[in-house]
């Protein structure tokens, strides 16, 4: 494992694998997987108090498995890529928000969320069903397949997914003491990346 990359071997009895900073979890049930796999947890970016992204993939074993102790054989295990990241049963992602928000008592005005990338667009796309686990302060979702993934609270990612909802803060005129609200609106670049800047505004 490298530098940002953790990850852990999960049998077809099921079984969990954690990312390196233990920031992500990923747990399997049995029969999501059809055999021995290596589940890689690969950190990505983050924006301190906002949110962070990752990269969940599987990867094929060759050769032994483990040690006397348990340990997976480094010098003796093949981890070789896979086509098709899908399972028989859903896989749960486990992401931890400490560090970033407290889920228990946010403020109304922010929301947690949970994005995966739409890799054949380029992308973020917001999941609808996330879970909240205030005991645990972590977010978690059910996935039958792994990809890019990214969560957070408030503005955290990019605009570049009609799925993704962002907002700027309501910002009062200091003249009249009207508030003003803004909405972005995504749009596809057009030709020589040129595009409408669109958003929706309420006052």
């Amino acid at each position: 494992e490298g530098a940002g990359k953790g990850g852990g071997l999960v049998g077809a009895e099921g079984g969990s694998a954690r990312s390196a900073d233990g920031r992500v979890r990923v747990h399997a049930s049995a029969g999501a997987l059809a055999g021995d796999h290596f589940v890689m947890i690969e950190a990505g970016n983050e924006v301190a108090g906002q949110g962070f992204t990752f990269r969940a993939s599987l990867r094929e074993v060759g050769g032994p498995l483990e040690n006397a102790e348990g340990r997976p054989l480094d010098a003796s295990v093949e981890l070789r890529p896979m086509e098709g990241e899908t399972f028989a049963r859903p896989v749960t992602l486990a992401m931890s928000m400490d560090g970033i928000a407290d889920l228990a008592s946010l403020p109304a005005d922010l929301e947690p969320y949970v994005v995966t990338l739409d890799e054949a667009s380029g992308v973020w796309v917001r999941l609808p069903d996330v879970a909240i686990s205030p005991n645990s302060n972590e977010l978690l979702v059910d996935t039958t397949h792994f990809s890019s993934w990214g969560a957070g609270v408030g503005s955290a990612f990019p605009t570049d997914g009609s799925g993704v909802i962002l907002f700027d803060q309501a910002k009062p005129d200091l003249f009249t003491g009207a508030a003003r609200y803004s909405l972005p609106v995504w749009t596809p670049p057009g030709p020589g990346g040129l595009g409408p800047d669109l958003s929706l505004s309420y006052s």
